[in-house]
């Protein structure tokens, strides 16, 4: 049985206490006090776990007759833990369409948000002077400086061309050849002085692909490409996106993984979330699992003494 943490408006008590001993023989009598605490009773009450269809008749009914299993005295101060879910883009083949509920809203693939493809990694080498005398790495394999006109098929290039935009062209061409064996790693564009590159393995895969230079004729971007993004990161920050655009909800995504908070009450534990296929693909996977975000609770201080 689920439940949930209530409280009554709080109350104020007056208590009548003594300050300090008393001995009549000593002509000593306790001071008569009166102390005013505000606090309010914090209980739980059970409440039914819903009912589920593929119509979606749910709901939640808390059933104050069945009180929980303690009551603690304090203050509700206000602040709550938001109630939260974590969504999982599991598969980004979206060619069916699946929908995602989160309370009384409805977000579906490719109308209330974009289903994305991958980012693909990028980098580039810079010629900073001519001749160059660099070996450039690119995913572990070498192009090294030929002294003159490159062989395909032999990973070199020509490094002696009377400019630095004739030597990038020439290493993007290098780079380019089917036959040197980089066409599964990277693409290259030259642009001016640069060597443009693009990753060949889809999303975050291209971030592991080497681009290293032995010495400063030609420099290097970065060690390695960087910014591949899988398909189902992309996915995962557009319906983020989507959902946090709901007044009261917050969403955000690290990675494939969405994380949604209910807004901020002491119910946000009633606050539906699941998700529906219309095809054989499961998109989605949801956390908790059944229906309904879970951690929502008010934070309770101490009661409060009166001045």
């Amino acid at each position: 049985m689920s439940r949930v943490i209530t409280a009554p408006a709080a109350t104020t008590i007056l208590v009548a206490n003594i300050d300090g001993a008393g001995d009549p023989s000593l002509g000593l009598n306790p001071v008569k006090l009166r102390t005013g605490f505000t606090h309010q009773p914090i209980s739980e009450v059970s409440r039914a776990g819903g009912v589920y269809t593929r119509i979606f008749e749910y709901g939640r009914i808390a059933d104050p007759r069945s009180p929980g299993i303690h009551t603690v005295l304090g203050r509700v101060t206000g602040s709550f833990n938001r109630a939260t879910a974590t969504v999982l883009v599991a598969d980004n083949d979206f060619s069916a369409s699946a929908v995602v509920y989160v309370g009384d809203y409805t977000f579906t693939s490719n109308v209330d948000y974009a289903v994305a493809t991958a980012t693909q990694a990028t980098g580039s080498f810079t010629v900073a002077a001519t001749p160059s005398t660099a070996t450039l790495n690119i995913g572990g394999v070498n192009l090294t400086p030929a002294g003159g006109a490159r062989t395909p098929g032999a990973n070199n290039y020509n490094n002696t061309l009377g400019t630095v935009g004739a030597i990038a062209a020439e290493i993007a061409a290098a780079i380019n050849d089917l036959a040197n064996g980089f066409d599964t790693l990277v693409a290259a564009a030259p642009v001016g002085a640069a060597v443009n590159l693009t990753a060949v393995p889809v999303g975050s895969l291209g971030n592991a692909v080497a681009t290293v230079s032995s010495d400063g004729t030609v420099a290097a971007l970065a060690p390695t490409l960087t910014g591949g993004i899988d398909a189902v990161d992309n996915t995962a920050t557009a319906l983020a996106a989507a959902i946090d655009g709901v007044a009261g909800f917050s969403a955000s995504a690290v990675g494939p993984l969405v994380t949604v908070e209910a807004p901020f009450s002491s119910i946000g534990n009633n606050t539906f979330v699941d998700a529906e296929y219309t095809g054989t693909i499961r998109n989605f996977t949801v956390l908790p699992g059944a229906w309904y975000m879970t951690g929502g609770q008010p934070d309770i201080g101490p009661s409060v003494i009166l001045p």
